[in-house]
């Protein structure tokens, strides 16, 4: 009875994870925009404490082909204490974009949601695309993009992956959340969207007002504009799995900054009211837990059939996932470990948890 029980989340898992897969393999039908003309667009970038690690951005923007697009791009600097506002000003002299320094001085003028607001409150362009300042993109991003464009939609989900160089767990983990936001966009039930991989109209941004609410917690402000749009606007949205429009970010070098990335992760959640991600996180939480009891009873037992039957049913499904994020994003190599990587994922859960309960979610230097 009690494996029957213990048994029950992992069939949930595997029933979520089949949707995830049916929705990957979609096909999305759009009337792409033909007529496009030049592109009116701003790159927000919102920044604080980053000298150490805006270099490739800046290159990547400098190689940026903007033809026939009208590109401005904003760096808004959040109370910066390094030297990287500096920085900028010496890049600012020698690139031939257009570029604006913002920077917020008030003391109740704070937060990355509060640097997004006044940079797009500056822009003037009909596009917003927001970068971290941790991100790269293709020389061709812009045109690419153009390409994709459709009549009817006002926001685009974009995948967002972390370099390879990167602590191999937190890697991984990318890809299955960028193909898991692709398919349950498809799916007309879009659970997740990653800061630096989103591109929509100013207007409805305004429109919408997201952070209107939540400007006093630190991190989220993806998840809340996620929230506004599947709530007041839901077929303005858009997944793009093209290769070219990557976003790529950093990745943590070591598990224990994987670690408070993931406690940040949890905690903004945790404030927002996307119920089904919660929902979705819940299920996957008691999933990796099961298989640890799992393990513990059939310990006990001297027995380990249904764990080996549990074991082989989540690796399954989670390879099956994978290879479909694999093939739209590329990367064959990491195949390799991606059956490592899901034995190790229920300890990391339970770090989470763990890590949870003993310390406050800090982000940038401020409690979330």
């Amino acid at each position: 009875m009690i494996y029957f029980i213990i048994s029950i989340p992992v069939l949930l898992y595997v029933l979520i994870w089949s949707y995830f897969i049916i929705g990957a393999t979609k096909k999305v039908i759009s009337n792409h925009n033909k007529d496009q003309n030049d592109l009116s667009i701003s790159i927000i970038v919102p920044f604080r404490n980053e000298k150490e690690r805006i270099g490739p951005l800046l290159s990547s923007l400098d190689q940026l082909d903007s033809f026939a697009c009208n590109l401005n791009i904003f760096f808004i600097d959040d109370h910066s204490e390094d030297k990287g506002l500096e920085q900028l000003m010496l890049w600012k002299n020698k690139t031939n974009k257009k570029v604006e320094i913002l920077q917020l001085k008030e003391l109740d003028e704070e937060g990355k949601k509060k640097a997004l607001k006044k940079a797009i409150e500056q822009s003037k362009d009909e596009w917003i695309f927001t970068l971290d300042a941790d991100s790269t993109i293709s020389i061709d991003f812009l045109q690419e993009f153009k390409k994709e464009m459709t009549n009817n939609k006002e926001a685009y989900l974009l995948p967002v992956l972390e370099m390879s160089n990167g602590f191999f767990l937190s890697v991984i983990e990318s890809y299955m959340l960028s193909v898991i936001a692709l398919a349950s966009a498809k799916n007309k039930k879009p659970l997740l969207a990653n800061g630096t991989g989103l591109i929509f109209k100013r207007a409805l941004f305004l429109k919408l007002d997201p952070y209107k609410e939540n400007y006093h917690i630190a991190s989220g402000d993806d998840i809340f504009l996620l929230e506004k749009i599947t709530r007041e606007e839901p077929d303005m949205l858009m997944p793009i799995s093209n290769r070219k429009l990557i976003v790529y970010t950093d990745s943590p070098l070591t598990y224990k900054k994987m670690l408070n990335r993931s406690c940040r992760w949890v905690g903004k959640m945790s404030k927002s009211n996307l119920h089904l991600t919660r929902l979705v996180g819940l299920i996957v939480l008691i999933c990796n837990l099961s298989i640890i009891l799992t393990l513990i009873f059939q310990i006990i037992d001297n027995d380990f059939k249904v764990l080996w039957v549990v074991i082989a049913s989540k690796l399954i499904i989670d390879v099956l996932l994978f290879t479909l994020a694999i093939k739209y994003y590329g990367n064959r190599q990491l195949i390799l470990i991606t059956p490592l990587v899901f034995l190790l994922y229920p300890i990391h859960l339970v770090c989470v948890m763990f890590n949870l309960l003993i310390s406050d979610k800090i982000w940038k230097g401020r409690k979330i």
